[in-house]
C-alpha cells in the first residue's frame, strides 16, 4: 500500500464540489504486480458529459503520448470495470488513436475531434496502483505520519483522528471498531508477522491538564469486538509526569518490548532538518516490556541530560536482546542495555565517550554499529565493536 496526502488548497473549487463538501484529500493506493503484456487496446466512447480524464505528456512529440496520471473521467470508469490486462496506467504510453499517430500533434487532434476513440497503449510499469479508498485530513503534522499503519500480517489497519483511531480492514480499509483515545497525537504498531506476537498498538497522548499527565497506551486483542464497536481498556499504560511534547517510539524486532524516548520540547524545522547537534534527542528513555510479570516498565535514563539516539540491535541471541544508547553531555557517552527475555534484570555497559556524536545505526547482523555526527554543520564518523 502507499499513502499520499494532498494539502486541501492544492484543490480547485470544481474539485471540491459544492461549499459544503469536504474534498478527500488523503489517498491509500494499492500497489500490485501487472500482467506482462507489451501492447494492448482500448476503446472508449464519449457521452459528452465526462472528460477524457488524462493527463499526458508529449515526449519528444514523435513517440506517442506519456500517460502521467488518470483522472476521474472516461478512462477512470473503463478501468473500473476492465479486466487487469486492459486497465490504462500511469507509465503507459498510447501510440495511436483511430490509427492516427506516433505523432503528438496528430493523436491530440484526433482524440478532441471523434466520438469514438480507439487507443493502441503500450503498457509501461510492470505495476498497477489504483485508490483503495479516500479520507479527508485537513491538516497532517510530521508527528502522525504515515496517517495509515498497518502490521506487517496486513490484517489490521489503523488510522489516527481526532480522539479516537480507527481500526480497519487490512485488505479494504473498511472500518471495522474504534479505539476511543483522547487527545490522541502519535501511533505505532508492531513489526512482527509471528503467530505468537500479536499485533500490538501504541498510543501517545500529550498533557491536556495538570491532572491528566502525558502517556503511552498499548492496545491489542482487535478482533474481540463486535463490528463498529468501541475499544477503551488499554493492558499498558505509562504516565509522563514531567514535560512531555511527543516521543519516539521503536519497537524491538519480536514487536514485545518498546522503546519511548520523550521530547520535552515541541518538534522543530531544525530538528527535522538535522541543523542542531541534539538532533532529535530525548530527556527521557522507558523500557516497555510487554512479557514481563515484574517490571513490565523501566526507566533506563532519567530526565537530567540529553539522550541523542536510541537503537534496538536487530539479532536476538540465546534470547538476550540488547540497545545502545548515545547520552549527553558531548563527547556523548555510548552505553549497551542488554537483558534476558521476560527474566527482568537490567545490565548496563559504558564504552566511553568517543567524542562528538548524535547518531547511532547497527548492521544489519547486529555486530557492531556506526556512530556519527548528523548536522549541517559538519559530519564524522567512527565505528566501534559491539
Amino acid at each position: 500500500f502507499l499513502v499520499t496526502w494532498e494539502p486541501i488548497t492544492t484543490f480547485s473549487r470544481a474539485d471540491r464540489r459544492g461549499t459544503f463538501t469536504k474534498p478527500e484529500n488523503l489517498s491509500v493506493w494499492h500497489i500490485a504486480a501487472r500482467p506482462q503484456f507489451e501492447e494492448f487496446d482500448v476503446e472508449i466512447v464519449k457521452d459528452g458529459k465526462s472528460k477524457l480524464g488524462v493527463n499526458v505528456d508529449n515526449l519528444d512529440g514523435q513517440s506517442g503520448l506519456l500517460i502521467r496520471r488518470v483522472d476521474p473521467g472516461l478512462l477512470f470508469n473503463h478501468n473500473a470495470s476492465a479486466s487487469e490486462c486492459s486497465t490504462i496506467s500511469p507509465g503507459d504510453k498510447i501510440l495511436s488513436v483511430n490509427g492516427t499517430g506516433p505523432t503528438a500533434q496528430a493523436m491530440t487532434e484526433e482524440i478532441q475531434c471523434a466520438q469514438t476513440l480507439r487507443l493502441r497503449v503500450c503498457r509501461g510499469s510492470a505495476w498497477r496502483a489504483t485508490i483503495t479508498t479516500r479520507f479527508f485530513t485537513p491538516s497532517l503534522s510530521p508527528l502522525r505520519w504515515p496517517p495509515v499503519l498497518w502490521g506487517n500480517d496486513e490484517v489490521y489497519a489503523f488510522r489516527s483522528v481526532t480522539n479516537e483511531v480507527q481500526i480497519l480492514d487490512g485488505t479494504t480499509l473498511k472500518l471495522l471498531r474504534r479505539l476511543q483515545i483522547d487527545n490522541v497525537l502519535q501511533t505505532s504498531v508492531t513489526p512482527t508477522m509471528s503467530r505468537n506476537c500479536p499485533t500490538l498498538l501504541a498510543a501517545f497522548c500529550p498533557a491536556t491538564t495538570t491532572a491528566s499527565p502525558a502517556m503511552v497506551r498499548l492496545f491489542r486483542d482487535f478482533g474481540k469486538a463486535g463490528e463498529n464497536k468501541v475499544l477503551q481498556q488499554p493492558f499498558m499504560t505509562k504516565a509522563f509526569f514531567s514535560a512531555a511534547a511527543w516521543v519516539t517510539m521503536r519497537w524491538d524486532g519480536m514487536g514485545t518490548d518498546l522503546l519511548v524516548l520523550v521530547h520535552s520540547s515541541e518538534l522543530s524545522d531544525a530538528d527535522m532538518e538535522g541543523r542542531t547537534l541534539h538532533g532529535q534527542g530525548g530527556n527521557g528513555l522507558f523500557l516497555l516490556r510487554t512479557d514481563e510479570v515484574n517490571e513490565p516498565i523501566a526507566s533506563l535514563y532519567g530526565t537530567d541530560g540529553v539522550i541523542f539516539d536510541v537503537q534496538w540491535c536487530p539479532d536476538e541471541r540465546a534470547e538476550m536482546k540488547s540497545l545502545v544508547v548515545l547520552e549527553g553531555p558531548q563527547p556523548a557517552m555510548v552505553s549497551i542495555v542488554s537483558y534476558r527475555r521476560g527474566k527482568g534484570e537490567l545490565n548496563k555497559i559504558n564504552l566511553g565517550r568517543f567524542g562528538v556524536r548524535n547518531c547511532l545505526r547497527w548492521d544489519g547482523h547486529g555486530r557492531s554499529f556506526c556512530l556519527r555526527v548528523q548536522s549541517l554543520r559538519g559530519a564524522g564518523v567512527s565505528s566501534e565493536a559491539d
